[in-house]
């Protein structure tokens, strides 16, 4: 059971760090010239993470990963726009996104999955949006069909939607009120 545990965590790690990477090159690639590589780039990432990780071990949890991974992506691009919206109070905004990228690393499950975290830390983490962007995504893929975990995508990323559009509501406001 222990040597079990030991592979699906690997998995899970393997398959995390191959979605984080996939996520990265998908939501910084914003050129247009660009936009005509996103789908090679994420073929050519599945193919990477399925000779590194092994192919997924059910075809249940690789169907349920792809609105996953749509979701989780949705849920970064509302996360960045959420931080981004600290640009209209701070004159440098790089510190909230040297901020954000480490929540995501440590709380998302991108640095070390959350199984091996310690037990109030990993419940701390279960708690954000964080763990939505790439802790899930890479849970479903690595074999763990829990559709739930995908209600729970679609609840953060309606809530982070909500929470970017009110920020950069107010920071409009801010800026037009200063004569921006």
């Amino acid at each position: 059971a222990a040597a079990l545990m030991g592979i699906r965590v690997n998995r899970i790690y393997a398959v995390t760090f191959g979605i984080g990477a996939l996520m990265a090159g998908a939501t910084h690639i914003d050129t247009c010239f660009a936009c005509h590589f996103r789908l090679p780039i994420a073929i050519v990432g599945s193919v990477v993470i399925t000779a590194y990780a092994g192919p997924p071990p059910q075809l249940g949890g690789a169907l349920l990963s792809v609105p996953a991974a749509i979701l989780g992506v949705g849920c970064i691009v509302a996360s960045q726009f959420a931080f981004g919206a600290a640009a209209f109070w701070l004159e440098d905004a790089k510190s909230m996104w040297f901020l954000y990228q480490k929540l995501i690393f440590l709380l998302g499950g991108m640095l070390i999955p959350l199984e091996l975290l310690p037990d109030w830390f990993a419940s701390v983490a279960r708690l954000t949006p964080f763990v939505t962007m790439a802790y899930i995504p890479a849970r479903v893929l690595s074999g763990h069909i829990e559709p739930e975990l995908l209600v729970l995508q679609a609840g953060w990323l309606v809530a982070l939607v909500g929470a970017a559009t009110y920020m950069f509501s107010l920071g409009e406001r801010r800026l037009q009120g200063a004569g921006g």
